[in-house]
């Protein structure tokens, strides 16, 4: 009887990790998919020197991104660690690898 309680507690345990898991996982993949359906062309420019993190800050508040912070970790999963200064046209359709 003992060992059946351990087992459910762990089996609980188990469920309530992999939700956990697969709900963070959800939350990471749709805050890299587009901010929008429609195609919008947004003008944007990086300055030299400007660091990743205001980058993204810019690209968060004039709505190009969903998630600044998400976006990072992307860049940083996928080893993007470096942004060139330019003038850039963007489009609101486009996920997050395309506009990193």
């Amino acid at each position: 009887m003992k060992s059946k309680k351990i087992l459910i507690v762990l089996l609980s345990f188990l469920i309530v990790v992999l939700g956990a898991v697969g709900g963070a996982y959800a939350y990471y993949v749709s805050n890299l998919s587009p901010v929008s359906e429609q195609s919008q062309e947004v003008d944007f420019v990086i300055e030299s020197g400007e660091s990743i993190d205001s980058v993204l800050s810019r690209l968060e508040t004039e709505g190009i991104i969903h998630d600044a912070l998400m976006t990072k970790v992307y860049m940083r999963l996928s080893e993007l660690t470096n942004i060139k200064a330019g003038n850039f046209i963007l489009d609101t359709s486009w996920n997050t690898k395309q506009i990193v």
